[in-house]
This record gives C-alpha cells, structure tokens and sequence, in this order.
C-alpha cells in the first residue's frame, strides 16, 4: 500500500520418560496419590474431562437454593515430578493393613470417615481415603454452595471415585506380595516419605497458600484428612511406580508400518488442513467521531504511519479500535469459510503477503488489512505427521500392556466392596 490520500479511497529412573505420558497416567492419577494433589484448573467450572462419570450428573448453575446435580465428572489431579528413587534401599514386604487416622477428622465425622468401602486383599480402604480428593472436587464445582449439598455431592462422588483406589491398591499389595525377602518395606516407606517431604511437600505448601507442615496438616485435617494420609498415601504409589516397570513392557515396538498405516487411515479426519490466513488489522470506530472524515483521517495517518515503517503493532496500541488492539491488531490464523465477511475473506485469501490494504468500510467504521501468512488446502506430510502418530501408538501400547497387568492384578487378589 502506498501512502494514504486523505482526500481519497485506498516422567522414575530406568524408565522411559515416555511413560509419563502414557502408562504411568494411569498409575499415578488411578492412586492415592490424589491426596497429595490438586485436581486439574480449569477456566470452565463444569469441564468434561477425558472420563464421563454418569450421565446423570448434569453440571448445573451454583444455586444454593437448589440440590441440583453440581458435579459432572471426575478428572484425574495433578501429577507432579516424581523424586529420583536412587536413594531408596532394596525394595521388599513386610507391610500392616493401614489404620484410619482417627486424630484428622472431628468426633461428629469419625464414624463416616472410618466406614470401611472394599477391602483389598486384607487391605482396607476408609472414606477417609477418598474424603480429601472429593472436597477438592466439591470445592471446584460448588465453592459457594451451603454445606448440605456438598454433603448430598459428596454422598454421590464417593462411589464414583472408590474404582480408582480399589485399583491403587490393588496394585500396591501385588508389589509388595513380590518384594524380595531381604527387602524391609518399612525402610522402604520412610525413605519414600522422606523424599515426599523434600520434594512435595513444598509445592503442597504453595499450592494452598501456607507457610508451614503444621499449617498444611491443619488445611486437610479441615478437609476431613490429614498430612500423615497424604504423605502414605504418596509413598504407596511411588512404591507402585517404581516396581511397575518389572512388570509391564514400557517400550512396546512400534513399527513404520504401524505408523504409516495410522496415517493413512486418519488423514482425511486429522492430518488434513484448510487454507487459512494470518493477518493482523487497524481500525476506527465512526462512533468514536464527530464526522465520517475525521475516521478516515484518524486511520490514513495510522495507515500512513506503518507505510512509513512504523511496527503496525505499535501503531495499533496507540490508537486502533479494534479488538485485538491491545495485543497489537493481530487477528491469528483464520481459516476460510470461517468469516461472516466475505467481501474480506475474500481479500484475505487473494491479497498480496506483507501489503496493507486499502481503506474498507465495515459495519461499524473503518479498517485496513494485511496478510502475514497464508497456507493452502491439504494435508500434514507423513514425515511430520509420523513423530506425533509414533508416540500416539506407543501410549496405546502401554495402556494395553497396563491394562493386562491390572486384570491379572485383580484375578488374583481377593476384592470385597461394602455398600
């Protein structure tokens, strides 16, 4: 564009880190562990995470007058980086069942709190174990609500999330079934717990926004648990973690074939791309002025400006109207069809790379383009479809290969669920 006229128009040691991604999802997100962890953020207080819980759990409006159905789904937490276990000693069994914590809940509480849900080869698991994650859940979706629908919530969101933990520890008393003789599972736990308070700890501490363990014990006895269950709970899965690896296949082969295979049958569905734009834009706002010329006067010296070698997206900051002008008038990547303008869309998609436009008239004032970039219709080529596919396959792998353990696990393991 020439110069303006005023006058005119113009993830554990040993293990691949892959895993993190894949198998150990589902080890450190299916165990105790969440009591360690805050659930997922989300700018959507009624997210719909990977799982559907129930159907019938419709995410509704925060209406304390209401016992509406509050809570739609469970999302895994939060899982943070797991401490290097060179430090722990042989592992090996020599485990007790383990009590509910009686001094973490008040004396109203203790009688629920200490109900027994399933037993797991011996094994009990308290609603105590579950208390902490379903409060955070609870506090998520319905902060404001009054207490007895949280309590109504509650009553519901236990059951949904007991599969998990019976699954947890499941694989806890499979691992420490096959620890070595020589192996002292106390030494082992303590080590754990030790690393938990090095590494954990303060991020817990941070995350709920005190300054001390004594604080931190405090914030989750309040949320009907305590420090010690977070911390047991902890050292359970990374022993679980640690010890998985000698029992599944963490680097399944993955062929070429595989990958090509995959490609061919997803290209249409996700490795195809639509022409799109980027560009950017300046514009005016006739509402903002006293006549229709002083618009276009304002916007020729802002397009001027640039012509003369001013950056558009300082020019934009300054004085553009337009929505995006705050982050220097950049619109992003748009694809075509995807305007209710056509007459620009077209221009767009036709307009010559890194060239303003001239002066157009819109619905509410006055803009001028310019095209950054442009793509074509197609697809993603194989070759850089293929890293992406490749790590797709292997996490399936894993899963797979988890998943044949984990119903092993549970052949073998004696399970008792209560009402």
């Amino acid at each position: 564009m020439s110069k303006i006229n005023k006058n005119s128009v113009h993830w554990l040691p040993g293990l691949r880190s892959t895993l993190v991604a894949g198998v150990s999802i589902i080890l450190f997100a299916g165990g105790n562990d969440s009591h360690a962890q805050q659930p997922q953020e989300s700018t959507d207080p009624y997210y719909t995470p990977r799982t559907e819980l129930s159907q019938a759990n419709q995410p509704a409006p925060k209406d304390s007058s209401r016992s509406s159905e509050y809570v739609s789904s469970i999302d895994k937490p939060i899982t943070g980086a797991s401490p290097d276990h060179s430090g722990l000693p042989p592992l090996t069994p020599k485990a007790s069942s383990p009590l509910i914590d009686t001094d973490s809940v008040s004396s109203g509480q203790l009688f629920e709190q200490g109900r027994v849900l399933a037993r797991v080869g011996g094994y009990p698991i308290f609603v105590a174990d579950l208390t902490l994650e379903a409060r955070q859940i609870l506090d998520q979706h319905i902060q404001d609500a009054p207490e007895s629908i949280k309590q109504q919530e509650m009553a519901k969101l236990i059951p949904r999330l007991l599969p998990k933990y019976i699954q947890a520890k499941l694989l806890y008393v499979d691992v420490v079934g096959d620890l070595p003789e020589t192996a002292n599972l106390e030494e082992i736990m303590k080590t754990a717990s030790e690393q938990f308070d090095e590494s954990v700890m303060p991020k817990l501490m941070e995350k709920a926004g005190v300054e001390s363990q004594v604080m931190l014990d405090a914030h989750y006895r309040a949320l009907g648990s305590s420090l010690r269950r977070t911390r047991e709970a902890w050292a359970e899965n990374e022993l679980v973690k640690y010890m998985v690896r000698s029992k599944i296949n963490t680097d399944p082969e993955v062929s070429h074939r595989e990958i090509y295979d995959t490609y061919i049958s997803e290209r249409n569905e996700k490795w195809s791309v639509v022409a799109r734009v980027r560009w950017e834009r300046l514009a005016v706002r006739l509402d903002r002025f006293s006549t229709r010329q002083q618009a276009w006067d304002a916007l020729a010296d802002m397009g001027n400006e640039v012509v003369y070698g001013a950056p558009l997206a300082a020019v934009s900051k300054r004085g553009s109207h337009d929505p995006m002008a705050s982050q220097g008038g950049e619109q992003g990547w748009t694809n075509l069809g995807s305007l209710a303008d056509k007459k620009l869309e077209n221009e767009l998609f036709s307009m010559a790379l890194n060239e303003l436009s001239d002066i157009r008239e819109t619905d509410r004032g006055l803009e001028i383009v310019r095209v950054l970039d442009r793509e074509e219709a197609g697809f993603i080529s194989f070759e850089k479809a293929q890293p992406e596919i490749r790590k797709q396959l292997l996490e399936t792998k894993q899963e797979a290969e988890f998943q044949r353990y984990a119903d092993q696990v549970r052949e073998r393991i004696p399970v008792e669920i209560f009402e």
